[in-house]
């Protein structure tokens, strides 16, 4: 099987989009290492230009260490940011979670 970068990337820009919509008062600063894997996906656009003498490649295989530094800010799972095959992200899980709780509660509220 081999790595797919620009995969990556992809949900990479995904999950950070998905979790700034969820919590607009508390956004996922993006890393340097997060930028260097995103610079993979075409369709990133960069918050600022680098400067031409600081400017680095694209990352092309982060590290794990990274990869769960990037996942844990994210509230996600490294599985998740590789696309394995998993129904729900956990930010999905938890949504799901509440919205079960919220009907549980509206349900037990008829009853009495």
């Amino acid at each position: 099987m081999r790595f797919d970068i620009v995969a990556l990337a992809k949900q990479l820009n995904l999950r950070l989009a998905e979790h700034n919509r969820l919590h607009p008062g508390a956004p996922v600063r993006i890393t340097p290492a997060m930028s260097r894997i995103l610079e993979n996906d075409p369709d990133y656009i960069p918050y600022r230009e680098r400067a031409i003498g600081k400017r680095q490649r694209p990352v092309r295989n982060p590290s794990i260490r990274k990869l769960a530094e990037i996942a844990s800010a994210l509230g996600t799972t490294v599985g998740d940011l590789l696309d394995e095959p998993w129904p729900v992200s956990p930010a999905e899980r938890l949504v799901l979670v509440r919205t079960v709780a919220v009907i549980r509660r509206l349900i037990g509220e008829r009853r009495s």
